[in-house]
């Protein structure tokens, strides 16, 4: 279940000659950042056409839809949506915007495409200090190699599948750190058929 609310901190880490006590000290709520990674759903590919422009089959629809219904039902909130100009992405964040009940920035920006680990970093240690949970909607290689440098444990995003991620981290120039963030949860879209396609 994709999760959207804060959870407990899980117990902190033991420093060398410390006491063996528990730390129960909750994260300071202004301290906290959330983040949702998401792949674009599936698209076709035809020989010869640009990949760029490339859109999304019957089953991409039916998982972008999906995955929308799955945000609106946790609750979950962004304050901005980064999406890369890719047309398989924009039209997975259209479908995103029609069945999620949820008003956020959008951000379309050209230099998500296909961008690499360290590029995403960059956006994120960008984005404004106002803004405490952020959603990146992109591509393969770099979002799986993102997810797994924030978080230190391997992802390979499928298609359409989702990652929350939180960390207590005071500002985004910060928050772009080897094994900063607690990966909280995962979402992998049903079985192609069992939901309708958007609009």
């Amino acid at each position: 279940m994709f999760q959207s609310v804060f959870e407990p901190a899980g117990e902190a880490k033991l420093r060398t000659g410390e006491r063996k006590t528990l730390d129960r000290r909750r994260p300071r709520l202004e301290e906290m950042r959330q983040l949702v990674v998401m792949r674009h759903a599936e698209a076709n590919f035809v020989a010869g056409q640009p990949d760029l422009f490339r859109a999304l089959t019957i089953t991409g629809q039916r998982a972008a839809a999906a995955a929308a219904r799955q945000l609106d039902q946790s609750a979950t909130t962004a304050d901005r949506v980064l999406a890369s100009t890719a047309v398989r992405v924009q039209q997975t964040l259209a479908c995103i915007r029609e069945h999620w009940q949820k008003e956020s920035e959008v951000e379309n920006d050209p230099d998500l495409y296909l961008a690499t680990l360290d590029e995403l970093g960059e956006k994120l240690k960008a984005q404004p200090e106002s803004f405490r949970r952020i959603m990146i909607i992109g591509h393969n290689p770099g979002l799986s190699e993102f997810v797994t440098f924030l978080t230190g444990s391997q992802v390979h995003l499928q298609p359409a599948e989702m990652v929350h991620m939180q960390a207590e981290v005071a500002h985004w120039d910060d928050s772009f750190t080897n094994g900063l963030w607690d990966l909280k949860s995962t979402w992998t879209p049903p079985a192609a058929g069992t939901i309708n396609v958007c609009r």
